[in-house]
């Protein structure tokens, strides 16, 4: 990669400024900038964090990163009663824009990386030392942790709540689960859960859970069941509203998807014929 210049013993890209280790937030944040990067590792808790006109949630494991010209804060949600977390201050030397850019694609509305529990309390310990080599690796890990992740591109972003929430709704697609029973069993307020499930995946938990009982009413309909058969199984009141909500994710109703079914195979029996 031709804009990292990196040379023995010395740092010519990034440079580590201040590090706060376990930072605890008790509170909303008033909003702030500062003249350097700065990247927070949220370590405990759950809340939102803005960044200028953007609001997103955070969770264990989120990565943000706050360049010069955000504003931005930290604020608290529901439950958690507090939120701790890493910051590093750090900037970019040498005219590195093309990377910076990558950075602020990257992380500004922050990702979510497992690997970071291990990452900070090293990069803390290296740092903190009185030798010079060992303050230079400091820099040298985390650098190494930044190209590592923006050039792995766009990866799915994994919330450990979103993914047990979407485990039990698959389980259930036969039951009439609310989106309050749902957060609840995550242990997360209604709201915040919302909120992050839709980020993480790109629509709400409710359009998540319709989708998979249809799904599953696709099967039955293959199968030969009635309709009203199908709506009692997969949890709907009645065959009517089964009908809509079927025509709402699919585009036609259950009638039609039978008979296009049917109309399918026949078509292929006579290819192979």
């Amino acid at each position: 990669m031709k804009y990292i210049d990196i040379k023995m013993n010395k740092i010519d890209f990034i440079r580590i400024n201040r590090i706060s280790p376990r930072y605890r937030v008790n509170s909303t944040v008033c909003p702030h900038r500062h003249d350097d990067m700065e990247m927070h590792l949220i370590i405990h808790g759950h809340g939102e964090m803005e960044v200028g006109n953007k609001t997103f949630p955070v969770s264990e494991n989120s990565l943000i990163i706050s360049f010069p010209e955000d504003t931005h804060r930290l604020i608290l949600t529901g439950n958690s009663p507090y939120i701790l977390q890493y910051t590093v201050f750090f900037e970019l030397t040498g005219g590195h824009s093309e990377f910076s850019a990558m950075l602020r694609r990257r992380f500004r509305c922050g990702i979510i990386n497992d690997k970071t529990a291990l990452l900070f309390p090293e990069v803390e310990r290296l740092w903190n030392s009185d030798n010079e080599l060992l303050r230079q690796a400091a820099e040298h890990l985390l650098m190494s942790f930044l190209l590592g992740v923006t050039a792995a591109g766009d990866a799915p972003v994994v919330h450990p709540e979103v993914e047990k929430a979407r485990a039990y709704m698959c389980c259930r697609v036969a039951e009439k689960l609310s989106l309050s029973q749902v957060s609840r069993h995550v242990g997360l307020e209604k709201s915040y859960f919302c909120r992050l499930f839709k980020q993480t995946t790109g629509e709400t938990p409710m359009r998540f859970y319709l989708k998979q009982k249809i799904e599953f009413s696709k099967e039955l309909l293959d199968a030969g069941r009635r309709n009203a058969e199908v709506a009692g199984t997969v949890g709907f009141s009645d065959e009517f509203h089964f009908s809509r909500r079927f025509k709402k994710i699919t585009g036609m109703t259950p009638r039609q998807y039978r008979s296009r079914k049917f109309t399918n195979q026949g078509i292929a029996c006579r290819s192979n014929g």
